[in-house]
Order: C-alpha cells, then structure tokens, then sequence
C-alpha cells in the first residue's frame, strides 16, 4: 500500500418517519425521509471536488381490498421528492443541481365478468430539473409524463391467457433555445400458459412474446459537460429517436415434492439502442462520451 488517498472520504446520514391507519378493508399512510451524503472525488481537480447530494422525500399511499361493486380493489400513490446537489471546488460552490419530481399512479383490480380478470392503472409525472454554475450539465427543463397501462388474464382449468399494454406520452421543454421533444409509445405483451392434465398440473409450458417502447432519458438528450460522478464529459443529443424491443420466451417449467426445474429460451431485439460511447477524446481531462 502507498497510504491514504486525499479526498476519498465520505459520510452519510438519513432519516425516515412514517404514520398509518388500517381499517378491514382499506388503508392509509404517509412517510417523510431526509438523507445528506458528502464525498469527495479524488484524482480530478487536483483532488479538490466534493460532492453533496440532499434529498427530501415526502409519499402518501392508500388502498383497499376485498371491496363491494365493480372495483375489487385499489392502491394510490403520490411522491414528491426534492434533490439538491452541490458541486464543491474546496469549500466554495462551483454548480448547483435541483431535480425536483413529483409522481401519482393509481391501480385499480376490477372484479371478474366471467373468467376474465385484471387490473387497470394510469401514472403522471412532473419533473423540473436546473443546473446553475460554471459546469452546468444541462439548461432547465421541464419534463412531464402521463401513462394508462392495463393487464387482463383469461383462465379456464389448463390453460391462462395474458395480455397487458402500456401508452406512454412524455414531453420535454427546455430552455436557452434548445428544441422541445414529444415522445408518444406502446408497449405490448401477451402470453399462454399450459398445464397439460396428464401431468398433474406439475408441468407448465409458457410462451409470451413482448413489444417495448423507451423514451431518451432527460440526461441523453440534453446533457453537454463535465460529470465527475462519472468521470466523463457527457455530450447529449436532443434528435435520439425512442427505443423499440421486441421479445420472445418460451419456458418449461416442471414442480416435484423433491425437485423443481426450469428451461427458458428468450430473444431480444433492440432497434434504436441508446448509450453512451466514448469517443476517444479528452475535454477538460474527462474522457468524451457522446449519447447515440
């Protein structure tokens, strides 16, 4: 060993406090936690950036089950979280980092009509992210997203049909006179499972095959500077188009008193894959990553 390395320290702290009230058939609660990180990055900025994450989290939650009429059950949720984040030149702040976000989704398990069973939900999202400093990453923006999503079997005594889909919009509205984006995508499954009588129910052979959808993440369009969390100079591109996968799994699943087994085959398709790829230079002592 050569000893200690300056500037690798680091110390935590958080804190959480929660109240709840269950009756029969519903519930309802709510949660407040704090947490404070500092830590220092060594090697870059002859050793002297600290960085200082702080988070607020405030989220309610409410839920019933086994209730009368069309709605058998539910589960609502709302977050809020505030995050601060200072990057530290010695003891004096070089950037400021705020991601405040905001989320409700609500889930909703009809009764049955017949053998047709499932859930129904619908998630928003409002997100307002700023950097101030000499080492900005990003200009302000706003993002907000809204999404339906619904998942349904159908059963009969050997055989479970699936089928579940999600509609996503999300928008992105930046300023300093960068281009705002609009993203709408689908995502899809459906499947079967089989349990042939004969063996017992012992045995099941499921096969699904899935279409998924992923917006750009407000990082990988609009980034463009120094990162030391990352030891990277992180360069964004505001025209990357959605993700589309397109999956198949096939599975045999069997169950024994004494033994329990699985073969899966799976692919997977990405078109549009984003991430990050170096490209070989140095701005500012980082390495260059540009999102493509």
């Amino acid at each position: 060993p050569v000893g200690s390395i300056d500037n690798t320290s680091s110390r935590s702290g958080l804190g959480d406090v929660a109240l709840a009230w269950t009756g029969e058939r519903v519930f309802v609660g709510g949660s407040y936690g704090y947490d404070d990180t500092r830590y220092g990055v060594p090697v870059i900025e002859e050793g002297n950036v600290s960085l200082t994450p702080r988070r607020h989290t405030f989220s309610l939650r409410a839920g019933g089950r086994g209730l009368d009429g069309a709605v058998e059950a539910f589960r609502a949720t709302f977050g809020h979280r505030r995050y601060r984040h200072d990057e530290l030149e010695g003891d004096e702040v070089g950037t400021r980092f705020r991601n405040d976000t905001t989320e409700l989704e609500l889930l909703v398990t009809h009764r049955p009509a017949g053998r047709l069973k499932g859930t129904v939900g619908a998630w928003l999202l409002d997100r307002a992210f700023e950097a101030v400093g000499e080492e900005a990453l990003a200009p302000p923006v706003d993002q907000r997203n809204a999404a339906v999503f619904v998942y349904e079997e159908l059963g009969w005594p050997h055989v479970t049909l699936q089928f579940g889909a999600r509609l996503e919009h999300a928008r992105y509205d930046p300023s300093e006179g960068l281009p705002a984006r609009r993203f709408t995508d689908l995502s899809a499954s459906t499947g079967v499972l089989f349990r042939p009588a004969a063996a017992g129910d012992n045995l099941t052979i499921a096969v699904s095959l899935a279409r998924a959808a992923r917006h750009p993440a407000l990082e990988e369009l609009y980034f463009h500077g120094e990162h030391p969390g990352n030891f990277a100079f992180e360069i964004g591109n505001p025209a990357l188009d959605s993700e589309h996968a397109l999956g198949l799994d096939v599975s045999l699943r069997w169950r024994h008193p004494r033994a329990n087994g699985e073969i899966t085959y799976f692919r997977n398709t990405i078109d549009d894959y984003i991430f990050r790829n170096p490209t070989g230079g140095i701005e500012d002592g980082f390495a260059v990553v540009e999102f493509v």
